[in-house]
């Protein structure tokens, strides 16, 4: 790369300054350069042939290369088969590219595209090779046989791997080339080809360094990651910046269709300059902006349906009956003693169940339906060289299993930029934003629950058509009757900014300011209703109704909340940059101030005398008010330091530092200095590199530093007091509050202890990496590993205390903990004469351990933390099943836990040693718990004419799942249905079974935390394909118009080791709404 500019000089002072800045030398003779004395070129940083064609447009010189020579040449004259080639250069959305560069491959010259992206090219001899390249773009080539009066029109493709493409590093850009802090980045097309609403649910599998699962398919619903894995038991979550502000609110409701890219910061030396704030990693989202070029519309709008990716089938009427007899003669009863004869299914009832005449599936009655989803975007990009803009109207609707539960959204984004004069820009974005989510009065938890739970034995409707009441809550009235819970989410955000260069003080020296309003809205109201269950005789009659509370509420009842929060950001900067000869230097001095303030309502009502009113006005007589009020201010201030430093495109660094105050600390512990370090060598430039030809481009690089987490209670370094009617809460003994006149008096008593002390948690990052690209350009290769240190983290001493102390330990800056890990990533392109491919893959490995914890002293060793990661899991190593009653008896007298056991029953180790099983037999059984330490993702791409397709395989590894009781027991309450797994269960007849003995009398013992019901919970789904084709009709290409149609699918196959359920379901106790598989199709037209 060189920088170098003319002002009205010589076209051999360009020569000369080239030389200056490269190892090569000019070979030219002086007659020839000799009549260009007044040339012109503007400042900026390029590739050498850039340059050159730059320098030698618009005239007959051409260049030849030969290894550390260039030799200017006299171009020779063209035969009367050349011709002169006119057309224009668009990206794929069809605004013009000014500034692409346009050669002609055998000359070895050519020229460069206008401000309309128009070029010409004369004296082109036919057939030939036309190549167009730009920085950030792919090289395209196409080949030129017969002469053409109509315009040769060109559209080139975003370059994601382009050394030259701009990256969003913090408050500033940075070339990717120069980049030396672990930063992954996914432009918004590669977002867009997930059919999702919900963008955080395309980060897993394509960046590196991104640990996410999926745990629901609830509409609307996000992914739960983290970067790089957990860093503090206080889990501070990524920081999310849309634009240069820092945003508080749910991010992956943002439009996909307005991003262009997203950039994921992991390292200390690029989150550091977030501060305190940004030891969970920072995600950066860069909306899309106007083009100097003619309006160009985009239409984008999918359709699609939906259905669960993996769950278990529900036993039937005659598995579960069969099943009923065989656990009532397991627990001791007789089907032919008359006392017991009634506990047990007829022949004829299996009968009938087996053939179909009686009973009910349940999955198949309450999820008759499939869910679906569509999209429908319009933007509008364009503008001029002084004013340019983007605008985008979007809407979303996602129908979940049920009518009652479904998502909408509508976004609206418009972004300007205006140039007032040639040192004066400004800028305006404007961002709306609503969601609404309904669901049923009842939580999909319990839907899920009722469904799985009701015997399949009896009819879903009496004779009559009513509910029937199987003497559980009935999961259609659950999901039709119960009422509705919406939640309304509104986000505005108003952002203006300015950039002012000073070229009367110094060149290259600007100053920048930004102030931004994001006021965010939430509503919620939650009508709760009763409803009937019945039962019937034969005629239609009515025996016996009974009513169903929702939740813990028995009768009807309504809840409203209401949310707002207020964020004010303004920063101004200092920004300077200079290039003295080899040597590039930019730096950037800023002040940032940010205020908050959220306020919090709720209110209730019971006792409504109709469920068709749910205005508060209408509650009845015995109304019961629950009314809760909140409101927190909330201020930070920062000062911001960053410093770049380049030599000769070899040697990179950069020093952040960021001096941040939190109003959540006491004022002598508010403030903290958060710096950070990196330094970069780009080997292929050295001279021992630079003429091979198998490395592009290497480079080395390592960064470490300090962030901060104050992810904590505010206000903690101050007493807190309560009052009291009663007892006092945790009063040792129970100390209550004196009956005066008949009635407790009001007390007041002590809360927390105060700990003036608290201030942040620091995280200590450490980081090497290297990025290589081989193959001439086809392979790219980064690797990093980090190793980090958490330390100061706030804990409660609970455990250093006896239970008798009487009052609640503070937060203190205490623990201690340590992570490391490694990324890789790897992708290839390639291409044949009209086949292009690629191929990616990626890994992500994370791991933890606290360091410094408060255990018990004498407590047993499965009890203690530190040693261990995060989430490690405790419970009881299980051995085997008992298959007779001489192992029973042989293994510590036939009992554990105090209970006498039976063959079928599963059979624990004596972990201590103490010649008994009991609960202090407990032990560490997976370090792991459902975030993974290892994830990764295989991508790829086929380009055929206007044919193309995408993949994406996303894995993880290393994470268990612990199934719950409620998950490996049949006929819990004595009736209850389950999961048709469990029908291996053991009997003397099924000794190899999978499952322990089945019982109507429950052993708990067999549902205990143990190994026997620990699963790893790896997977490997195909998370994403994308097929489409591009029309390629001469009236779309000559008006330069763009129409594609594609099918798309995500979470299409799954392979895992965990059978039961998903592997990402959010809990082992099988109550949970799916995930779910959807297909789409969809057009895209630009015009």
């Amino acid at each position: 790369m060189v920088t170098i500019s003319l002002k009205n000089e010589p076209l051999v002072a360009g020569l000369q300054k080239i030389e200056q800045q490269t190892d090569f030398r000019f070979a030219y003779v002086d007659a020839l350069l000799s009549p260009y004395q007044h040339w012109n070129l503007p400042a900026g940083m390029r590739s050498l042939e850039e340059t050159l064609d730059l320098l030698l447009n618009n005239t007959p010189l051409v260049y030849r290369v030969n290894r550390s020579s260039i030799a200017i040449l006299l171009r020779k004259k063209e035969t009367d088969s050349s011709c002169t080639i006119r057309g224009r250069v668009f990206n794929e959305e069809g605004a013009a590219l000014p500034g692409a560069t346009v050669l002609i491959k055998a000359a070895g010259r050519g020229t460069t595209s206008d401000t309309s992206g128009a070029f010409i090219l004369e004296h082109v001899k036919l057939p030939a090779g036309i190549q167009v390249r730009m920085v950030g773009y792919v090289t395209r080539e196409v080949e030129l046989k017969e002469k053409r009066s109509a315009p040769f029109n060109i559209t080139l493709e975003n370059d994601t791997r382009s050394l030259d493409q701009v990256v969003v590093v913090g408050y500033n850009a940075q070339k990717k080339r120069n980049i030396i802090s672990s930063i992954a980045t996914v432009p918004g097309a590669e977002i867009q080809k997930t059919p999702t609403l919900n963008i955080s649910n395309t980060l897993a599998g394509r960046v590196p360094g991104v640990l996410a699962t999926t745990t629901s398919g609830r509409p609307g619903i996000g992914a739960y990651f983290r970067i790089r894995g957990k860093v503090s038991l206080n889990e501070p979550g990524p920081l999310v910046v849309v634009d240069g502000i820092i945003r508080n609110d749910e991010y992956g409701n943002i439009n996909p269709y307005e991003v262009e890219t997203i950039s994921v910061l992991k390292d200390a030396a690029a989150t550091a300059v977030y501060g305190a704030r940004a030891a969970g990693g920072v995600i950066l989202i860069t909306t899309k902006r106007g083009t100097a070029d003619r309006p160009v519309l985009t239409y984008n709008g999918s359709i699609g349906m939906e259905s669960p990716t993996r769950y278990p089938r529900l036993m039937n009427a005659y598995e579960y009956a069969a099943m009923w007899n065989q656990a009532s003669l397991n627990a001791g009863y007789d089907p032919d003693n008359p006392v017991h004869a009634s506990r047990f299914y007829t022949a004829q009832q299996l009968q009938d169940f087996k053939s179909g005449k009686a009973g009910t599936d349940w999955w198949k009655t309450v999820l008759s339906e499939k869910g679906s989803l569509s999209q429908q975007h319009l933007s509008i990009r364009g503008g001029s060289e002084h004013v340019r803009f983007f605008g985008m109207l979007g809407s979303a609707y996602q129908r979940g299993l049920w009518d009652s539960y479904n998502f909408r959204r509508i976004n609206l984004r418009a972004n300007i930029d205006a140039r007032i004069n040639a040192t004066l820009t400004t800028g305006l974005n404007l961002e709306a934003r609503r969601s609404i989510t309904r669901a049923a009065g009842l939580d999909a938890y319990n839907i899920f629950e009722h469904t799985v739970q009701s015997p399949p034995t009896v009819p879903a409707y009496t004779v009559s058509g009513r509910y029937y009441d199987a003497m559980i809550p009935h999961p259609l009235a659950d999901i039709r009757e119960s009422g509705e819970n919406m939640q309304r989410d509104e986000v505005f955000q108003g952002t203006v900014f300015f950039e002012q260069q000073l070229p009367f003080i110094t060149q290259g020296l600007s100053i920048k300011g930004t102030a931004a309003m994001v006021r965010r809205q939430y509503f919620q109201k939650w009508w709760r209703t009763p409803y009937l269950l019945y039962r019937e005789d034969g005629q239609g009659n009515i025996t016996g109704i009974r009513s169903i509370g929702i939740g813990n509420q028995i009768s009807t009842s309504l809840f409203e909340e209401s949310r707002q929060f207020t964020n004010n950001t303004c920063n101004i900067s200092l920004n300077y940059a200079k290039t003295a000869g080899k040597s590039e230097f930019s730096g950037l001095a800023l002040y940032e101030q940010i205020e908050q303030n959220s306020d919090y309502f709720n209110a209730s009502r019971r006792q409504f005398p109709t469920n068709r009113q749910d205005y508060f006005y209408a509650s009845g007589p015995d109304q019961q008010t629950i009314d809760g009020r909140s409101a927190i201010d909330d201020a930070r201030r920062s000062l911001v330091g960053i410093v770049n430093f380049t030599y000769n495109n070899r040697y990179l660094m950069n020093a952040t530092v960021r001096y941040d105050g939190s109003y959540r600390f006491p004022p002598g512990r508010r403030w903290g200095l958060f710096p950070s370090v990196s330094a970069g060598w780009r080997l292929s430039e050295e001279p021992f590199l630079r003429n091979t030809s198998f490395f592009s481009d290497l480079k080395l690089r390592a960064s470490a530093g300090i962030t901060g987490n104050d992810n904590v209670g505010a206000f903690q370094y101050l007493d807190e007091y309560f009052f009291s009617q009663g007892q006092v809460p945790g009063s040792f003994p129970p100390f209550y509050a004196p009956v005066l006149d008949n009635e407790a008096a009001i007390v007041l008593y002590n809360g927390v202890y105060a700990n003036p002390d608290i201030t942040w948690e620091k995280l200590r990052t450490a980081n090497i990496g290297v990025d290589a690209t081989v193959l001439q350009g086809r392979l790219d290769l980064n690797f990093d590993y980090y190793f980090r240190t958490t330390t100061d983290m706030l804990w409660n001493r609970a455990r250093s205390v006896p239970a008798t102390f009487g009052r609640t330990l503070p937060k203190e800056n205490y623990a201690e903990m340590k992570s490391n890990g490694w990324e890789l990533v790897l992708h290839y392109t390639g291409h044949t004469r009209a086949l292009q491919y690629e191929l990616g893959v990626q890994g992500t490995f994370a791991s933890n351990e606290i360091t410094r914890i408060d255990d018990p002293v004498n407590g047993p060793s499965w009890e203690k933390r530190q040693g261990r990661p995060v989430g490690f899991q405790v419970g009881y190593r299980a051995v085997g099943i008992f298959q007779s009653e001489t192992e029973v008896e042989k293994w510590y007298g036939g009992k554990q836990f105090g209970q006498k056991q039976a063959p079928g029953d599963i059979k624990y180790a004596d972990v201590n040693g103490d010649g008994e099983i009991t609960d202090q037999d407990q032990d560490v059984i997976s370090p792991y718990d459902m975030l993974p330490e290892f994830i990764y993702g295989i991508s790829g791409g086929l380009r055929w004419k206007g044919f193309d397709m995408d993949f994406l395989f996303q894995g993880a590894a290393r994470r268990s799942l612990m199934l719950s009781m409620e998950a490996i027991t049949l006929f819990r309450g004595g009736k209850y249905n389950s999961f048709a797994y469990l029908l291996d269960a053991w009997s003397p007849e099924n000794k190899d079974a999978k499952y322990p003995r089945t019982t109507i009398d429950a052993s708990f013992n067999n549902n205990r935390y143990s190994t026997f019901w620990l699963r790893d919970a790896s997977y490997l789904r195909l998370k994403t394909v994308n097929i489409g084709y591009t029309f390629n009709w001469p009236w779309l290409k000559k008006n330069n118009r763009k129409l594609r149609v594609y099918i798309a699918g995500t979470n299409l196959l799954t392979w895992s080791p965990f059978k039961e359920f998903d592997p990402e379901a959010e809990n082992g106790v099988g109550y949970y709404y799916p995930q779910m598989k959807n297909f789409t199709a969809g057009t895209a037209l630009s015009f």
